[in-house]
């Protein structure tokens, strides 16, 4: 994982192109935090995820 995306293992027949959502858990499992990506490359069932990045949602985090 880094601050653009994420390399993943999945059962699934996800398509390059395809915009999915991932789920993470912060280390307690008490909150979940979900994150947009486009699958970006694929061998069998790896794949490379590309972070989408909301603009206006950093923006919301910086005023914090």
């Amino acid at each position: 994982m880094s601050a653009g995306g994420i390399c993943l293992f999945a059962l699934a027949n996800l398509a390059v192109g395809a915009q999915i959502d991932v789920e993470f858990m912060d280390s307690d499992c008490s909150k979940p935090a979900r994150v947009s990506g486009i699958v970006r490359n694929r061998l069998v069932y790896l794949y490379g995820v590309e972070f989408l990045i909301d603009p206006q949602e950093i923006a919301n985090s910086s005023l914090d």
